[in-house]
């Protein structure tokens, strides 16, 4: 919801009422366009009202149109596969190598606690953040970092846990990075 916020220059309270099933509301015509354009793709297209993103007819003999079904086909798996998931993004580098500053995260939020070992979003300190929780018998669970320059914090029990006002904004099903290679 934070990366559709800043598309948008709306506040994710705002952006969260779009995302709500029960409560659902829809974005203003400015909040739209804007969102189709941080997108690249065509107001069509997010109504489900065009095959591509442009808003074109694919042709099967341009160019153009072999890729625009690539990425229709590309986007339908990613939504297929992590159905449910909120798109956001990786700030700082506490998980490097694993995971990237920017690099894009898909965020199971239905859950609002730890649900076995992986890796999750956290809020803590007035901070969201990105760590690798494990649960440890008779310790409680650890967070971590991917990056060794980062302590590990053990907490002994989800009491501890909201005391220490740490709380568990989803799991981390999955990211996407856009690595370039540059000619040398």
């Amino acid at each position: 919801m934070a990366f559709v916020a800043e598309l948008t220059g709306r506040a994710v309270q705002t952006v969260s009422r779009w995302f709500d099933a029960e409560r659902s509301g829809l974005p203003d015509l400015e909040s739209y366009l804007r969102l189709c354009s941080g997108l690249h793709c065509s107001a069509d297209w997010m109504l489900g009202l065009s095959e591509t993103p442009s808003g074109k007819s694919p042709s099967r003999t341009s160019k153009e149109g072999v890729v625009e079904r690539w990425m229709v086909d590309l986007l339908g798996n990613l939504r297929d596969e992590f159905h449910g998931c909120e798109l956001m993004r990786m700030s700082g580098d506490e998980m490097t190598p694993k995971i990237f500053d920017g690099d894009t995260l898909f965020v199971n939020r239905d859950i609002g606690t730890v649900f076995g070992n992986g890796i999750y979003m956290v809020e803590w300190k007035g901070r969201t953040m990105v760590r690798r929780v494990e649960c440890r018998i008779g310790e409680g669970f650890a967070l971590s970092c991917e990056n060794p320059n980062y302590a590990e914090c053990l907490v002994k029990d989800t009491a501890t846990a909201r005391r220490m006002g740490l709380r568990f904004v989803g799991k981390v099903n999955g990211v996407i990075r856009a690595v370039h290679y540059w000619a040398q």
